[in-house]
């Protein structure tokens, strides 16, 4: 980041949360970073979630500037994520679900964290409530490769806990809107455009398995389009000089296999038949063991990235006051 402070977004998406989305708002108002906008955005509810938002815009007397944005129709977590990219003015998002309530320095933290970096495009941060997540890659921060990526299933952290680039809603295309999981495209897009940070900072009080907000039941087989959009993305890279090719192939196959892997575990569990699902177990096994081993092995010699130098953030980071 440039040394003057940019323009970022807090971009706060809610579906049928009347219940709980005030205490998320009064999180993006607490925010202490300047200049920060806040967009409150409900996916067309059937509450009152978005007459909340309303009242609280109308009575908030604060720094930061308010927009409010309902959708005419209900676009779903994936066309709702697109539309806020397309409202944000901000050189940066921040990411807030309407049941999960952000620490007054969630903003600033992002912001000086990201100053210490190279090129950063996102920056991970952890929350209170889900202490699954606390040691995915390690405590203080470092740079996740696309690679690693791949082979923790494009999962850093919980997407309520990211920030991004604004560019990464864009590159290699607009956030395609049938994709649900945002916290395994985007993170993969900012790991190859330059760095993805994951720290150990506490930065929000996270309300995990809720999901009132959004209008669909999330299913294993909407990650095909996860991984369409991931091979877009790294097929991109190759050809703008990004990646290496034989770096992208490598990742790519061992993409494929990791893909066939979740469909066949997937047919495993809903399996009634005893025969079907012994035969599904040795594909399981067999694709298990390829994943684990040549390909494994190959994209360690040639990881994503690689062209560029890996440089980890000093363990010692503390943010400023």
């Amino acid at each position: 980041m440039s040394e003057e402070k940019p323009l970022i977004t807090f971009a706060l998406f809610a579906y049928n949360q009347e219940h709980c989305v005030r205490n998320a708002i009064e999180g993006a108002f607490s925010q202490t970073y300047t200049p920060l906008e806040i967009i409150l955005s409900d996916d067309c509810s059937g509450d009152g979630t978005y007459e909340v938002m309303q009242s609280m815009a109308d009575s908030y007397a604060g720094p930061h500037t308010i927009r409010l944005n309902r959708n005419s129709v209900n676009l779903g977590i994936g066309g709702h994520i697109a539309k806020l990219a397309e409202l944000a003015r901000g050189d940066w998002i921040t990411v807030a679900a309407g049941d999960d309530v952000s620490l007054p320095t969630r903003v600033q933290t992002v912001y000086e964290i990201a100053k210490q970096c190279k090129n950063p495009k996102a920056i991970a941060t952890i929350g209170t409530g889900d202490p699954q997540y606390d040691s995915s890659f390690g405590s203080d921060l470092r740079i996740v490769t696309a690679s690693e990526l791949i082979k923790s299933e494009m999962l850093c952290t919980q997407g309520a806990f990211i920030s991004y680039s604004a560019d990464c809603f864009h590159w290699p295309d607009e956030y395609p809107h049938e994709c649900w999981y945002e916290d395994r495209i985007l993170p993969l897009r900012a790991a190859l455009l330059g760095e993805l940070v994951v720290t150990d900072h506490f930065e929000v009080n996270y309300t995990r398995g809720q999901k009132t907000w959004s209008s669909v039941v999330v299913n294993l087989s909407q990650m095909k389009h996860v991984y369409e959009a991931a091979n877009k993305a790294i097929r991109m890279a190759v050809r703008e000089k990004r990646l290496g090719w034989l770096s992208a192939k490598c990742n790519l196959v061992q993409l494929r296999l990791s893909y066939w892997k979740l469909l066949t575990t997937t047919k495993f569990r809903n399996s009634k038949s005893t025969l079907e699902r012994f035969i599904l177990a040795g594909k399981i096994h067999v694709l298990d063991t390829l994943i684990r081993g040549p390909f494994k092995k190959l994209s360690r010699l040639f990881p994503l990235g690689s062209r560029h130098r890996r440089r980890f953030v000093h363990p010692h980071f503390k943010i400023r006051d």
